[in-house]
């Protein structure tokens, strides 16, 4: 595919503009989904990050003197990609995907945060997550830890998945979350239906208004209210009927400190909105909703039955 050299002069601004303090990914994301173009032009503006700073020496040395600084990784965003082309084409062996092995790491910050994939997925990723993909294959996403809802657009020649510990959840076109929480992976669909499958064997189909927890190999399937589905993204938990032990697992990750639980009332059952806010109520609000006892003790916080 020949891309216009202009379209990826804009992507390179865009790679260095997201490197930066403020990331402007509504903005990034409304120009991304313009075209299959803009698509392929940023996935060739990673490459030659890459390979820049691969080839850092040679990359100076092909240069002209007085586009040299003592900073040649970012040179592109700098000077304009048509330098860096031409002196990419005067290094022997330089590709633009040189570093097909290297992984992107997609980070969260304190604050939900929502991105075009690609042409075809859309992700909103909840706050303090992380995803990971191969530079080269947007087909298939890992999450390292938190929460992420996908969108992706149905295409049956292409298979989309997300790696979470030992499960792989397949989708062709839907909406749907993943949580990862210790060994603990939750799937909630909210349309269309997925599959889910076990590194050990086994798989499972979870369809909209659905959600499957996996845990050690143990497979539990229960329905939701399909409009629940990545309710962090308006700052509230909904749970139905849900064991207390997996409520403290999954609000630890919005806690100051990790919430434990009295393995007496672990299996006690929550039903309710939690409201996030800035994660320093989460466990009180629990605790006084279920008439518990919350016990600060060192580093972590035990939730326990009243005496």
């Amino acid at each position: 595919m020949a891309i216009d050299p202009k379209l990826l002069e804009e992507a390179c601004d865009w790679q260095a503009a997201l490197a930066g303090d403020d990331p402007d990914w509504e903005g990034f994301t409304l120009w991304l989904e313009t075209s299959a173009d803009h698509v392929a032009a940023y996935d060739i503006a990673m490459g030659l990050d890459d390979s820049v700073e691969a080839h850092k020496p040679a990359v100076a040395a092909a240069m002209p003197a007085n586009d040299q600084s003592g900073d040649h990784a970012p040179v592109f965003r700098r000077r304009g990609i048509a330098a860096v082309l031409a002196a990419l084409i005067a290094v022997p062996g330089a590709l633009w995907f040189a570093t097909l092995d290297r992984n992107v790491d997609i980070r969260s910050g304190n604050a939900p945060t929502e991105f075009a994939l690609d042409a075809r997925t859309r992700i909103a990723l909840d706050r303090n997550s992380v995803l990971r993909h191969a530079k080269d294959d947007t087909s298939k996403i890992e999450l390292a830890s938190g929460s992420a809802q996908f969108e992706v657009d149905h295409d049956p020649s292409r298979r989309f998945s997300v790696q979470s510990g030992d499960v792989t959840i397949v989708d062709i076109g839907t909406r749907f979350a993943v949580e990862r929480n210790g060994t603990q992976t939750g799937v909630s669909v909210a349309q269309g239906i997925v599959s889910i499958q076990l590194e050990k064997g086994g798989s499972w189909t979870v369809q909209a208004g659905q959600r499957a927890l996996v845990d050690a190999g143990n497979v539990r399937i229960e329905p939701i209210d399909a409009n629940t589905v990545a309710l962090w993204r308006r700052g509230q938990l909904s749970y139905r009927d849900a064991p207390l032990s997996q409520v403290v697992r999954e609000i630890s990750r919005y806690t100051p400190q990790p919430v434990l639980v009295d393995p007496a009332i672990a299996g006690r059952h929550f039903s309710g909105v939690l409201t996030i806010g800035d994660g320093r109520a989460l466990d009180k609000n629990l605790a006084d909703f279920m008439g518990l006892r919350r016990v600060q003790e060192g580093g972590s916080v035990r939730i326990s039955d009243r005496p």
